[in-house]
């Protein structure tokens, strides 16, 4: 599943939905060298979004689209995200 990251920050609800307690005041979109982080993934929908809705555009330096949360209700049709919490997983391989 591919995953996008965030182009503003979550807000301390939306942090709290995935039981990541960050106060208020802190503006973190992802907990960089943590394991876990937010990001968004597609939810398979195009229209505009509506107050509040997160979705995709513009390009990152990796020439992906990053997660955005609508300020207002948009005229403008985006590809729709949801927030998802993962944690990344190291990977460890014996060789000799």
């Amino acid at each position: 599943m591919k995953t996008y990251p965030l182009g503003e920050h979550p807000t301390y609800k939306e942090r709290k939905e995935f039981e990541l307690l960050v106060p208020e005041g802190v503006k973190i979109p992802y907990f960089s060298g943590s394991r876990y982080e937010i990001l968004c993934i597609k939810i398979g929908e195009k229209r505009p979004p509506k107050k509040g809705e997160w979705y995709l555009s513009g390009c990152n330096e990796n020439g992906d689209p990053n997660g955005w949360k609508a300020p207002n209700d948009l005229s403008n049709s985006f590809i729709l995200a949801k927030l998802v919490l993962i944690q990344r997983v190291t990977k460890v391989k014996v060789l000799s």
